[in-house]
């Protein structure tokens, strides 16, 4: 029972991972911003306000204060839920979102925010064998 992340894409403000999973059953990958090794967002994105959401855990980021890691504020710096009131808004530092992309079988996948000593996302695939993308992205910003 195993699921991968390898990543095939980054740019400034757009990482994308191709996720395959062995089984479906259940099984899931984290995807880290701690500086370690990719599949890791801090790691893999070039710069930009991506790689500024990345270090937040260390750093801070718009109101979140530095080591504030919690579900919501996870989600709030890589989904997009509820950014504006967790992180800021007007001229606020901009939030990321991640999503699910060309999934192939039937097997359902899975993003959600997840707190591992740092701000990380997991992938949880559902159903059965099968692979897909994972976007992470900033909209709007240069390198997406």
């Amino acid at each position: 029972m195993a699921i991968t992340a390898s990543l095939v894409f980054a740019g400034h403000n757009s990482l994308r991972y191709f996720i395959t999973a062995d089984t479906g059953l259940g099984e899931g990958v984290n995807i880290t911003s701690s500086g370690a090794a990719t599949p890791d967002i801090q790691t893999d994105s070039l710069g930009g306000a991506l790689k500024a959401i990345s270090k937040a855990n260390a750093s801070g980021y718009g109101k979140l204060a530095a080591g504030s890691q919690s579900i919501a504020n996870t989600r709030a710096l890589l989904l997009g839920d509820s950014s504006a009131t967790l992180v800021g808004a007007g001229n606020n530092p901009p939030c990321a979102i991640s999503r699910i992309v060309g999934a192939r079988t039937d097997s359902d996948f899975i993003v959600d925010a997840k707190v591992d000593g740092t701000y990380a996302l997991t992938v949880t695939a559902w159903g059965s064998p099968g692979s897909c993308y994972l976007d992470v992205f900033v909209p709007g910003a240069i390198g997406t």
